[in-house]
């Protein structure tokens, strides 16, 4: 009788689990249609005291815990790691404790502990703010011993600079790509298993045949990677890469190598793959900064421009060169002021000293452009009834010639009001072009629509 209320219970709470948002995964975190493929499977509830938060539930095949935690939803622009909020648990298959880890707005904060599968102490730390204050490592015989640091990340052979390296040579898989709308980012994710080899790639959002397979050769060609390390035991890890196609049919490859430290690394080439740009960001959720070395190459590969930033602000030298390689500028800044700059004419001879860079500036003067929006801005019927309201924001480009291009929506409120505003923006004339270190060039502005009742 024990036996069976026992299974009647088993079967309640795998029913009622399963009747939430449930996914289930492979041994190589590859996502499987059901519990008889999977080796774990998460179940994803709301959390009722915030509802802000989700709750995690990782189970083992079997239905035992296997993990429980609290984070806010994740979406492409933040690590998966950045959305842990609260306490970490996670447990033995035998139901044994694990380990528990405090986590606050995605960083470690608080305690760190883990124990080993006989139930002796593995682990002690503390953290504040994602740094280490103090830690202790424990033998299984509980013995105090050296301690080594609880997460290693995964790493591609030579580090992050030899994964640009790596990128760029196979660029070419990814020539030719066409059927697919410029500008947006294709995103592709594959797995680091624990034996560091580079495997089971999807396409969970605008799934692509040409780039998906272009994308399964570039991760075939890959060397073996140092597979992610977590308190001494190897796991698998993920990698995302997105490709960006572009109306003059050059194409952009973005990665993600530290996932917490949330930086991008982007290579622009050029239609026949050869390295245009390359550039590295600090990605927040509704925006970019820039970071580190910017380089800018000719499609014969001399080096155009070398530019470091530091949050998001120029900070050391910044060089450019004209197309023969003799030197164009010398700069040097320090947060955003310049300390010393020289500029050269295209004979090696000094010359007046000049902005690097000045924005694309409208015509008429700002003051016109609140003007004429307001002058052609309809607010549609539908949205006033439904007492629709809302700022959006639109971003165009402006191009060479000083004309507008390219205008999306960056920030949503409503279709409605959405259309309404990309509609509006085309009535703004003619733009004087953005200058780069002397020369007019393609520019990016973001605009916001206001709509009031």
């Amino acid at each position: 009788m024990k036996k069976l209320l026992f299974a009647i219970l088993t079967t309640f709470v795998a029913i009622a689990l399963h009747a939430q948002d449930t996914t289930y995964y492979d041994s190589n975190n590859k996502v499987v249609r059901n519990l008889a493929e999977c080796t774990r499977y998460f179940v994803k509830s709301k959390d009722t005291a915030n509802s802000k938060l989700f709750i995690y539930n990782c189970y083992f095949k079997s239905g035992k815990i296997y993990s429980s935690a609290t984070m806010r939803e994740w979406n492409l622009h933040t690590s998966f790691t950045n959305g842990y909020e609260g306490v970490y648990k996670e447990w033995y298959e035998s139901g044994k404790l694990h380990k528990i880890v405090n986590f606050n707005k995605g960083k470690l904060d608080g305690e760190l502990i883990s124990y080993w599968d006989n139930g002796k102490l593995k682990r002690k730390e503390y953290y504040e703010n994602g740094k280490m204050t103090s830690g202790k490592y424990y033998r299984r015989d509980g013995m105090s011993a050296t301690y080594y640091p609880y997460f290693k990340k995964h790493e591609f052979p030579g580090g992050r600079d030899s994964l640009i390296s790596f990128v760029a040579k196979n660029a070419s898989y990814f020539q030719n790509i066409d059927s697919v709308k410029p500008n947006l980012d294709y995103y592709f994710f594959f797995v680091i298993n624990k034996s560091g080899i580079a495997t089971t790639l999807t396409m969970p959002y605008n799934y692509n045949k040409q780039i998906f397979d272009a994308a399964l050769r570039l991760i075939q060609a890959m060397p073996k990677w140092q597979p992610m390390l977590t308190d001494g035991i190897f796991e698998n890890s993920a990698m995302r890469i997105a490709y960006v196609y572009h109306p003059n049919k050059s194409f952009t490859l973005k990665f993600f190598y530290d996932e917490k430290e949330g930086i991008e690394s982007s290579q622009q080439f050029y239609p026949n793959a050869k390295l245009y740009f390359r550039k590295e960001f600090f990605c927040a959720k509704d925006s970019t900064v820039p970071v580190g070395e910017h380089i800018r190459w000719s499609i014969n590969g001399q080096i155009l421009s070398d530019i470091h930033y530091k949050k998001g602000k120029l900070d050391g030298e910044l060089t450019t060169y004209w197309y023969d390689g003799k030197l164009k500028r010398k700069d040097t800044y320090k947060e955003d002021q310049l300390v010393t700059g020289q500029c050269y004419d295209p004979w090696g001879n000094p010359t007046a000293h000049g902005p690097f860079a000045k924005k694309a500036e409208y015509l008429a003067g700002q003051s016109a452009i609140d003007s004429i929006i307001k002058k052609n801005l309809f607010y549609p019927m539908e949205a006033r009834k439904a007492n629709i309201k809302g700022t959006v924001y639109v971003k165009f480009t402006i191009n060479l010639t000083g004309s507008i291009s390219d205008v999306t929506v960056v920030k949503k409120v409503n279709p409605l009001l959405d259309e309404e505003a990309m509609r509006v923006v085309k009535y703004l004339g003619k733009w004087k072009a953005a200058i780069w270190d002397g020369e007019p060039v393609d520019s990016n502005v973001i605009l916001p629509i206001e709509f009031k009742l």
